[in-house]
């Protein structure tokens, strides 16, 4: 039987030895800053509701994991209208050039939050992309809306 020594540059980087493929990943955060690139990441994360005067904060924890050489920006924007809450999230990290290629490798997540004026009070549908939920508005306390409970503000 013949093996073909031929890889990916991907299958390469899996089979490399040791600590080499750090090296590799940790390079990844260096750059000149002549080649940034933001990602943007639509409609993710976890969704909580909390009261507030007059209003309801929108928390989002977004579930993507980014190091330290990371920008990340998160928006988030509600409105209420026909029984139904649509709420958009927005994360775009772009590339820090400036920490010169030093990133820890942490996991850090991003927030976002925004507020959402208290509709009638009644059972609403709330939607954010694809995902939904039906739940009383306004909260009275602080309540997990979408997400896969891990939220814990």
């Amino acid at each position: 039987m013949a093996y073909s020594l031929r890889a990916t540059p991907r299958a390469r980087l899996e089979r490399a030895p040791g600590p080499l493929w750090l090296v590799a990943l940790l390079g990844a955060c260096g750059g000149d800053g002549d080649d940034t690139e933001t990602r943007r990441y639509e409609n993710i994360g976890d969704i909580a509701l909390a009261p507030a005067d007059g209003a309801m904060t929108v928390s989002v924890l977004f579930d993507e994991c980014l190091s330290s050489c990371n920008k990340n920006v998160g928006s988030c924007s509600a409105r209420a209208a026909d029984g139904s809450v649509t709420i958009e999230t927005l994360l775009e990290v772009t590339l820090d050039n400036d920490r010169n290629g030093v990133c820890n490798s942490a996991c850090a997540q991003a927030t976002a939050t925004c507020q959402l004026e208290n509709p009638p009070s009644g059972t609403y549908s709330i939607h954010s992309g694809l995902r939904s939920a039906r739940i009383e508005l306004p909260v009275s306390a602080t309540t997990q809306v979408i997400g896969d409970g891990i939220y814990n503000p």
